[in-house]
This record gives C-alpha cells, sequence and structure tokens, in this order.
C-alpha cells in the first residue's frame, strides 16, 4: 500500500509538472512575443529585416505550428528586398524554452524576390563569409518567384520554384537541396535537380 501511494504521489507531481509546463507555453508563446524573438534572430543571424502585415496566429499544441501572414522583408543594406505571401514555423511546443531551440520546418508560401546581380552577389557572399548556421531541420519554399536583373537587363525570371533545403548542420552549415522550377519562358518546362552544399566549418 505504501509503494502505491508513492507511485501515485510521483505520478501526481509529474501530472502537475506537465501542467505546470502547458500553462508556460501559453502564457510564454504569445504572437507578440514569438514574432519578437524570431524577427530577432532572423535579423541577427542573416541582417534580414521583416516586417509582417499582421502578427502571427499561434496553434500551441499538440505541435507548436506559427502561422504569419503576408511579410515583406529586406537586407540590413538593402541589398535584397521581397515580399512573402505566408509562411508557416513548426516545432516541439516545448523546444522554445531551450537555449537555442530547433525548428522543424519552415514552409514559406509565394515568395518573390527581384534584386540586381551585384546585390544578390554581395549578400550571398556575406552569408557565406560570417558561416551562420540556423537551427533549423528542414524549410521548404512553395511557388516562389526569383528575378535577377543587371541593370535594365534581365539575366534570370523564374517562377513556380519549389524548393526544399533539408539536414542543416550546426557545425558544418552542410545541407542538401533540392527544388523544383519551370521558366517563364519555358512553358511547361520543369527542371529538377539536386546541390550539395556545403559552407565552413562555424
Amino acid at each position: 500500500m505504501r509503494y502505491l501511494r508513492s507511485i501515485l504521489a510521483v505520478l501526481t507531481g509529474l501530472a502537475f509538472l506537465v501542467l505546470l509546463l502547458v500553462l508556460a507555453l501559453y502564457v510564454y508563446i504569445t504572437p507578440e512575443r514569438f514574432h519578437q524573438q524570431f524577427s530577432q534572430s532572423i535579423s541577427n543571424r542573416f541582417g534580414i529585416l521583416l516586417e509582417t502585415a499582421a502578427l502571427p496566429k499561434i496553434q500551441h499544441l499538440p505541435k507548436l505550428v506559427v502561422h504569419y501572414p503576408q511579410t515583406t522583408f529586406t537586407s540590413v543594406n538593402s541589398e535584397l528586398k521581397g515580399a512573402i505571401k505566408n509562411f508557416s514555423i513548426s516545432m516541439s511546443p516545448f523546444a522554445v524554452f531551450a537555449l537555442n531551440p530547433r525548428i522543424e520546418r519552415i514552409t514559406v508560401q509565394g515568395l518573390s524576390v527581384a534584386t540586381q546581380k551585384d546585390q544578390a552577389s554581395q549578400f550571398w557572399n556575406q552569408i557565406q563569409q560570417s558561416s551562420v548556421t540556423f537551427p533549423l531541420e528542414h524549410l521548404e519554399f512553395k511557388d516562389a518567384q526569383l528575378h535577377v536583373m543587371d541593370g535594365e537587363t534581365s539575366l534570370v525570371k523564374l517562377n513556380n520554384i519549389a524548393l526544399s533545403l533539408n539536414h542543416f548542420n550546426e557545425q558544418t552549415t552542410s545541407y542538401a537541396t533540392e527544388f523544383l522550377m519551370k521558366r517563364q519562358d519555358f512553358t511547361g518546362t520543369r527542371v529538377r535537380f539536386k546541390v550539395l552544399l556545403i559552407g565552413p566549418k562555424a
């Protein structure tokens, strides 16, 4: 009987702890606080400034999913500008209490980027030289558009790009890439290929 009481006491304590964690999740993870921390992280790691039409909507359980509305972004030095129709972030609900929480997936819908060739190259070089890593397992783009120009000359214009990035690594910034795209001037033609990008060790 004494053992049974001990087991019940332990189970009650565990249940109470879980309840406290769930309550803390709803109190701590608010749209305002999540947006502030996420946008600050993107700014610190990549030099990208986010501006949203409204605060994100949050689903706390069983998985923490954050839904962002229309968003615009620009790099700190304005080398890169663009817009996103919407995007979502999903992760383990209690991962947010970690010092450097790992994100399971970011899905971006309707990314649109128009940039000059020199600006795009400068931004990419900055990212490569900084050895930036990001605690993310999977990044997916759907229906993306990319337009690269050299002055008034259009160099590359791609529509309906589907891009999937996997296996981000904290130590090596290595990740496997696969994407599917349809060029505007080749209607109905799709090109699929895989690329392995390996950056310098952090």
